[in-house]
C-alpha cells in the first residue's frame, strides 16, 4: 500500500478526545505506525468546559504530541445540538433563538482555539448543511449545522466563527510563541488584552463582551514557530 499509494495518510483513532491516551495500541505498535499519519478525535464529550470551566481534555493532546510529535492531530467530528433539551445549549437546530444559536459558535470559537493551541493542525465540523429539522439523519439523532436550508439558506453564527478562523489561518499556518500578553477583565464584561513589542510600542486593546476579534501584527526576526 505504501508503494502503490504513497501520498495516502492514514488516520487513526477517530474517536472522544477524551479516550485518546487509552487507545493508544495502534501508535505503540512499531509496524503498525509506519503506516499511521495522524490522529483523529471528536468534541461530544468535552461537557466540562462547556459548563464547569475545566479542562476539556486539551491536556490530553499535549501529552499525546509529546509522546507521538510526527504524527498530526485532526479534529475530525463536531456538531452542537446534540444534547439533551435540558442540557448545554440543548438538541436540534437554533433558528429563532439569537443567544442560544451565538452560545453554539462561542463553544466553537473555544473549542477551536484551545485545540490549535495543543498543536491541532485542522477542525472539521460534522455537518456541511442541513434542514430546519437538523435533518436527514438515518440515526435519528437531529442536530445543528452551519448552514440550515428551509425556503432559503440560513448561515448560522457557527458558519461565521469557522470562516472567521479560515480566513486569518489559511492552510500552511505556523503557531507561534507570543508570551507578553496580559489579559484583564473587568465589570462592564470586557476584556482587555495588552500586547508589548520588544520595540517598547505599547497598545490595548479592549474587546467587548462575546465577541471574537484577530489581530495582525508583522512578524520579527525574534519570531518562535512552535
Amino acid at each position: 500500500m505504501a508503494q502503490d499509494h504513497p501520498d495516502l495518510k492514514i488516520i487513526a483513532g477517530d474517536d472522544q478526545k477524551s479516550t485518546i491516551l487509552d487507545r493508544l495500541a495502534p501508535f505503540e505498535d512499531a509496524d503498525a505506525l509506519k503506516y499511521i499519519s495522524g490522529l483523529g478525535f471528536h468534541w461530544y464529550r468535552d461537557l466540562d468546559f462547556f459548563f464547569f470551566s475545566l479542562g476539556g481534555d486539551f491536556d490530553k493532546l499535549l501529552t499525546f504530541r509529546k509522546k507521538y510529535p510526527d504524527v498530526f492531530m485532526l479534529a475530525t467530528e463536531a456538531c452542537e445540538g446534540y444534547l439533551p433539551s435540558w442540557l448545554g445549549t440543548g438538541s436540534g437546530v437554533s433558528l429563532t433563538n439569537a443567544d442560544k444559536s451565538w452560545s453554539r459558535a462561542e463553544n466553537y470559537a473555544h473549542d477551536i482555539i484551545e485545540d490549535l493551541n495543543n498543536y491541532v493542525v485542522g477542525w472539521t465540523d460534522w455537518n456541511l448543511a442541513l434542514d430546519t429539522t437538523g435533518g436527514p439523519t438515518w440515526a435519528k439523532n437531529n442536530v445543528d449545522a452551519l448552514i440550515v436550508d428551509g425556503s432559503e439558506f440560513y448561515k448560522q453564527p457557527m458558519f461565521y466563527i469557522m470562516g472567521h478562523f479560515s480566513k486569518f489561518i489559511p492552510a500552511g499556518s505556523k503557531r507561534i510563541e507570543f508570551p507578553k500578553t496580559k489579559t484583564l477583565s473587568n465589570f462592564h464584561r470586557s476584556v482587555t488584552v495588552s500586547v508589548k513589542q520588544t520595540d517598547s510600542k505599547t497598545f490595548t486593546l479592549s474587546l467587548p463582551a462575546h465577541s471574537m476579534q484577530t489581530v495582525i501584527l508583522p512578524a520579527s526576526d525574534a519570531t518562535k514557530i512552535l
